[in-house]
């Protein structure tokens, strides 16, 4: 059995133990100094280098790379985790080891974040095999990476397998939920599946989810933290999608207020939750719609960058509100700028038709009839290929209702030749359903 972190540290043994407790409460700010301290004291006792002081030092790294993610400082998240993941890859720690594949864990879901998808992706696979192998299919842990896997698929659109990842995330988790334990693997699951459900319209299988999701965060964490407002935020969607808007308004008011309250006014979370709010307003015909999409833009845009996915997400919102003012210019100019960075994509993400079509919706507006019939055509082959999934032997682009594997549900092939091609480095990863919590 893995020994405790800190075991042989008592003095950071306790700071970690407050920080813990601090950062339980949403208190990340606050969490934040003690977890350093906690590093500069594992790091003191690793002058004397043992495996013990090693797992102490990367235990430290991945404990504030979280904390940092938590407070939107991605750049140092990912300075610190790639330093963990780095001290921990030699000897005698790696290359295969728990803690390493937590560190790759927490890296990836960062590199994710930042819109790194490539490097994320593999980051998790990596994790991913690593935990199976050690620890096996069902072990909290890989719910957890599962979980990371699952939210990058839902960012680069690919709901179809995001859904499937996921479900499988839920199901590992749900075995290892404890009575009057905050279950925090479950709890990410279930928030990561309900946005998918959420994306596919799907507000039937949604709401129920999102529902239990509140009460557990509420039941655990008090009215007030910020894993409520973010459940809040997935209730509030399903009664908007369904158009409940009063109801679904006053809940958006409260996650706004929880989330300003912990962030601040520039966090990307507060971004979130402001184009949720603008989304609403739109469908109010509300004109704040535009001024709360476009401070939303701003702090996207300060914090991931100009070509980040969430960038062109809040500006095709921000097209709309545009378009309902009557500025069709800039509305062309807005959805362009949302196609700039769609496109470029491995593969076609769902969002890069919907532009399309309001641009070709747009060039009939303004009386350009062939160049609406050209957009509207590619609008069409984007919303095809976006239905379809990569092969996982050879990568094309195989039709969604192609031969997948019929154990994990998870991958699909072109023909059946791929997919005995595949077995061999994909059977380590295929795993039937667990059997449910007794």
């Amino acid at each position: 059995m893995e020994p405790q972190p800190f075991a042989d540290l008592p003095e950071a043994r306790a700071l970690h133990d407050r920080a813990v407790a601090t950062s339980s409460r949403g208190e990340y700010a606050s969490a934040l100094p003690l977890q350093e301290q906690v590093l500069v004291l594992s790091q003191t006792a690793h002058a004397s280098p043992t495996p013990q002081t090693i797992l102490d030092v990367v235990f430290a790294m991945s404990e504030l790379g979280k904390t940092k993610r938590s407070l939107g400082d991605l750049p140092g998240a990912q300075a610190v985790l790639q330093q963990a993941v780095a001290l921990a890859e030699p000897p005698p720690v790696g290359p295969v080891h728990p803690r390493l594949a937590l560190a790759l864990q927490d890296l990836g879901r960062v590199l994710q974040k930042r819109g790194r998808y490539d490097e994320a992706d593999a980051t998790l696979q990596r994790a991913l095999t690593m935990q199976e192998q050690m620890l096996g299919p069902n072990h909290d842990d890989v719910s957890l990476t599962l979980t990371g896997m699952g939210e990058s698929c839902s960012a680069q659109g690919n709901y179809r397998r995001a859904k499937k990842v996921l479900i499988r995330a839920v199901a590992i988790a749900e075995l290892h939920v404890v009575p009057d334990k905050c279950p925090v693997t479950f709890l990410s699951a279930l928030h990561n599946l309900c946005g998918v459900y959420i994306h596919l319209e799907e507000y039937g299988r949604a709401q129920p989810i999102a529902e239990r999701q509140l009460a557990l965060q509420e039941q655990f964490k008090g009215p007030d933290h910020p894993q409520v407002g973010v459940a809040l935020t997935n209730v509030a969607m399903c009664l908007h999608g369904q158009g409940k808007l009063s109801e679904a308004l006053s809940m958006f008011e409260r996650a706004l207020a929880i989330t300003e309250r912990v962030h601040g006014p520039n966090h990307t979370e507060m971004a979130t939750a402001l184009v949720n709010m603008g989304d609403l307003y739109l469908k109010q015909g509300d004109r704040r719609a535009q001024g709360v999409m476009e401070r939303a833009l701003a702090i996207y845009e300060r914090a991931l960058g100009p070509h980040h996915l969430k960038v062109a997400a809040t500006l095709g919102h921000l097209a709309y509100c545009c378009h309902a003012a009557g500025d069709l210019a800039q509305a062309k100019t807005l959805l362009e700028r949302a196609l700039a960075i769609y496109e470029p994509l491995g593969r076609t993400h769902p969002r890069a038709a919907t532009v399309l079509r309001n641009l070709a919706t747009l060039a009939t507006q303004t009386g350009r009839p062939r160049q609406a019939a050209a957009l509207s055509e590619r609008a069409a082959i984007a919303a095809d290929v976006a239905e379809h999934q990569p092969c996982g032997q050879c990568g094309r682009m195989a039709v969604h209702r192609a031969k997948f594997c019929g154990r994990c549900k998870m991958v699909w092939y072109c023909n059946a030749e791929c997919q005995r091609a595949a077995w061999p480095s994909h059977k380590p990863h295929c795993h039937a359903k667990p059997a449910p919590p007794q």
